[in-house]
């Protein structure tokens, strides 16, 4: 399984200690006895105009979006201004035009359950995640490493989510969940 890591913290935002979940997951896919290998490529500061190129280029079966989330958007960093606002329908346009849908979007950022909805009923990948609130740093990273670890020991997706939201809920006090959604 090829995952796309892509880290997205402009400048201007609270740090979301990206580099911790990236050695986090690293960890967590190296120590994992599965039989499904995981390819981790990970993207710092990938900007939105650059985005599309490198999902064609990579052909992840995975695509893992850190990032600030607000008003049922991810932010984006773009070099002509401090940030860009991609809503889950642009993100589905923007996925659509690739040769190969993914088969799962993670989107680990605070209250993206709205955009993870709106990038499922528009077709932008097979399975979306998202969270129904904020989300503090150090519960995102457990649910990441969660989630990856249980796919790489062959859970399937529905399985690994369950898993992944009990970390979650048990960090951040049952303030926030994780929520599944279909295409």
């Amino acid at each position: 399984m090829k995952v796309m890591y892509v880290a997205n913290n402009p400048a201007d935002a609270d740090p979301l200690q990206i580099e911790r979940e990236i050695n986090d997951l690293q960890e967590r896919l190296e120590i994992s006895a599965g039989s499904e290998p995981i390819i981790l490529r990970t993207y710092s500061a990938l900007e939105l105009d650059r985005f599309a190129q490198a999902i064609s280029r990579a052909e992840p079966d995975v695509i893992h979006i850190a990032a600030h989330g607000e008003d049922g958007a991810i932010v984006f960093a773009h070099r002509d201004r401090a940030d860009v606002r991609v809503s889950g329908k642009q993100l589905a346009s923007l996925l659509s035009v690739l040769p190969r849908r993914p088969k799962l979007v993670v989107l680990n950022a605070c209250s993206s359950n709205e955009m993870a909805k709106e990038l499922a009923q528009h077709g932008g990948a097979d399975f979306v995640i998202g969270t129904d609130a904020p989300i503090s740093n150090s519960a995102a990273r457990a649910m990441a490493a969660a989630l990856y670890q249980s796919l790489a020991n062959a859970a399937s997706i529905k399985r690994a989510v369950k898993i992944a939201g009990v970390h979650l809920e048990i960090l951040d006090d049952g303030a926030v969940s994780v929520h599944l959604h279909a295409a």
